[in-house]
């Protein structure tokens, strides 16, 4: 219940993001982290979750999930600026395969016929949601700018990144979770730093509701956080993984009714199938759980 909450919670995230549509990515990936700040120190106190780690490996787990983190959602904020909201995040959930994969090479841990039918599957789902000229001529993403392309590549590469930020926070044993989501809200405020001194700062359209935005933006985020690393805590990344896929669906919908009001069928075929591969993941860790049982 925590995990498909957090994909709700995500959802909207994403929703106002895409609506925000003066502001650039990193200054709404800092809107997100602002709220992390002011919402997340308060928590540890209460729940007595230190603001150092406990020792040196710790550390630099709960600081590369923060910089794993804030990288995929960066390169997701940047991605809903060019392409369609539900295409952005079908991408980025294609994480469970990348975790197998990065798994298989660097754990070693064992390689199935689960793994070899997800990364199938999740690879047709990103091409119906990519839709190559090469492959479907008569396509209308045939004429898609440099940026497009950059934005459907940003979101693969984003969902590489959480799933090494995925990989950290399974490997933290005695770090608070929301000594987690205040590490994490430390690193992106940093990066949005470094992107504004390079691209410069901008403040909202007059006549624009996108300073709201922002603000739910840092809201639902942070709570959605929360969800999740409480999830991870409580159940295997694979559960949890599978709940926080219904952020897929939810985006549909929500586009569907706020953005665009109309959704490519290649579009929500692509995602069923990417949504498919997180299910056989799931399957074949569960499989796995009763065998050792």
């Amino acid at each position: 219940m925590l995990s498909i909450g957090a994909g709700f919670l995500m959802a909207c995230t994403s929703l106002v993001v895409k609506m925000a549509s003066s502001l650039p990515f990193y200054e709404m990936l800092m809107a997100r982290c602002v709220g992390t700040l002011l919402f997340g120190p308060p928590l540890m106190i209460f729940y007595s979750h230190p603001f150092i780690p406990p020792n040196l490996k710790e550390f630099f787990l709960v600081f590369g999930r923060g910089l794993f983190g804030c990288i995929a959602i960066g390169a997701l904020f940047f991605a809903f600026g060019h392409i369609p909201l539900g295409d952005a995040t079908a991408l980025v959930f294609t994480s469970p395969v990348w975790t197998a994969i990065l798994g298989y090479f660097l754990l070693k841990e064992g390689w199935s016929i689960y793994d070899s039918f997800a990364v199938v599957l999740s690879l047709v789902g990103v091409i119906f949601i990519t839709r190559p000229s090469f492959i479907f001529h008569k396509d209308e993403k045939k004429g898609l700018d440099s940026l497009s392309w950059l934005a459907y590549i940003a979101s693969i590469g984003g969902s590489i990144a959480l799933a090494l930020s995925y990989v950290c926070v399974r490997k933290v044993k005695k770090t608070g979770a929301f000594t987690l989501v205040f590490y994490y809200g430390v690193t992106g405020i940093f990066l949005g730093i470094g992107f504004g001194a390079a691209q410069g700062f901008k403040l909202p359209d007059c006549g624009t509701f996108d300073n709201i935005y922002a603000i739910l933006c840092a809201f639902f985020s942070f709570c959605g956080q929360v969800c999740v690393i409480t999830a991870l805590k409580l159940e295997k990344a694979a559960i949890v993984a599978l709940g926080r896929a219904t952020d897929i669906a939810f985006v549909f919908i929500l586009q569907a009714i706020f953005v665009e009001g109309s959704v490519s069928v290649l579009s929500i075929v692509g995602a069923i199938m990417i949504l498919s591969c997180n299910i056989s993941i799931f399957f074949k860790k569960w499989f796995a759980s009763k065998n050792k049982n």
